[in-house]
């Protein structure tokens, strides 16, 4: 990441905001222009799932902080809203860089997931309690980190996002 942020800084691609992971949802792809990272391919565009969103120092000062307001009742939603602050700080330009390489895994499936959990069950009275993950969390502290990346693995969670 820090050397993904050094490129952006040296080819001042500053309608850059995020840095994230390719595929990622990141979609509108300029496929003319070719980024290279070291040894990683990376493509710029827009939108994007904030699973892994790496941003600059500066980015609540130059894109903006979310109405929170806007987000109550929701369960997702905020990347949505950021995308409309990035494409307004960015003058329309393409604000996110995707490398294409694992940078983080998606254990939502395995660990459990707030946002997904709530937005399965929305008219649920009982979310405070649908959120607790207690028991993957049990599972997952006692097992050594071989053992988690082999249960990810068998998951198959290491293949998504």
């Amino acid at each position: 990441m820090k050397q993904a942020w050094k490129y952006v800084n040296k080819n001042k691609l500053n309608n850059i905001k995020v840095i994230g992971q390719r595929p990622g949802g990141i979609k509108h792809i300029d496929k003319t222009a070719s980024h290279k990272v070291g040894d990683i391919d990376a493509r710029i565009g827009k939108l994007g799932g904030s699973g892994l969103w790496s941003v600059r120092p500066n980015f609540f000062k130059d894109v903006g902080f979310l109405n929170l307001s806007s987000l109550v009742g929701h369960d997702k939603k905020h990347d949505q809203h950021y995308w409309i602050l990035m494409e307004r700080s960015s003058g329309g330009k393409p604000y996110i860089m995707g490398l294409q390489t694992k940078l983080g895994i998606h254990t939502g499936p395995a660990a459990g997931s707030v946002c997904n959990k709530l937005n399965k069950n929305r008219g649920a009275s009982n979310k405070a309690e649908l959120i607790r993950f207690e028991g993957q969390e049990q599972k997952i502290d006692s097992m050594s980190f071989e053992e988690f990346m082999s249960f990810i693995k068998q998951r198959r969670l290491d293949r998504g996002w």
